[in-house]
């Protein structure tokens, strides 16, 4: 062999040998990711997720205004145009004219949210007594006992909304001018497929036991697990001020 096939054949082993050890370390990992996981300390979770949000916050727009940016280029056409708006409408007023919701939890948590807010979505139950609540939502269709966080924040009443026909729970609480929603879903719902779990956000909840992400509005989704129970927040207080109203060591 002459000293150019030598050197070809040699670098050709060194790189399969490389690459043998690459796909050796990435299985290992993989192998060992759950173990390798650690339990973030709550202060130290949520300044990076606060981090996080305000990084998004600081280049996005409005959802809304960019469907419509979208609209406007002229490679769509006329008619998708019109039926992209009339999505867009049929979303933007769908927590207004109907109780059903996205078949997806955070989805239907977001969707709910505005007219509740608003105050468009007028209350299924207005009460800040927590046994005429949970007694109300059992009589309408809510099969799991309900949880009522320690929030600093008043309780004012609440909602069955229909997530993919299934009767859930939504908390309404405010302070200061705004609003805490807190749609509940059971766990073995969602197991069962009767709803829906974005797979980033139940991973997240899993592993590191929240999921914070800053709305298109700039508001807050809040989602955690308490015993059996899913529990989404969605509000227009920013995620520090959300935070701060929760004992999350407690959650």
């Amino acid at each position: 062999m002459d000293n150019n096939h030598f050197s070809a054949d040699l670098r050709a082993r060194s790189h399969d040998r490389d690459e043998q050890l690459m796909q050796g370390v990435s299985a290992l990992l993989m192998k060992r990711r759950d173990a390798l996981r650690l339990q973030v300390p709550v202060d130290v979770e949520r300044s990076i997720r606060m981090a996080i949000a305000a990084e998004q916050s600081a280049h996005e727009h409005s959802w809304v205004q960019a469907a419509l940016d979208w609209i406007k280029r002229p490679a769509v056409s006329f008619s998708m145009a019109g039926a992209a708006a009339a999505l867009i409408i049929s979303i933007a007023f769908l927590g207004q004219q109907s109780q059903a919701l996205p078949s997806e939890v955070t989805h239907a948590a977001l969707a709910a949210f505005t007219g509740v807010h608003t105050g468009s979505t007028k209350l299924d139950i207005t009460s800040s007594n927590p046994n005429e609540i949970s007694a109300y939502l059992a009589s309408h269709g809510v099969q799991h006992s309900v949880f009522y966080p320690d929030v600093e924040a008043k309780l004012v009443g609440a909602n069955v909304f229909s997530v993919n026909g299934l009767p859930c729970a939504e908390l309404v609480y405010k302070t200061a001018g705004h609003t805490i929603a807190l749609l509940q879903v059971d766990d073995s719902s969602i197991d069962a497929k009767r709803v829906e779990l974005d797979p980033v956000v139940a991973e997240d909840v899993a592993y590191s036991k929240w999921h914070w992400a800053s709305t298109p509005e700039n508001g807050t989704l809040f989602v955690w697990k308490s015993n059996s129970i899913m529990c989404t927040v969605v509000s227009d207080l920013q995620i520090d001020e959300v935070s701060s109203l929760f004992r999350l060591e407690a959650l």
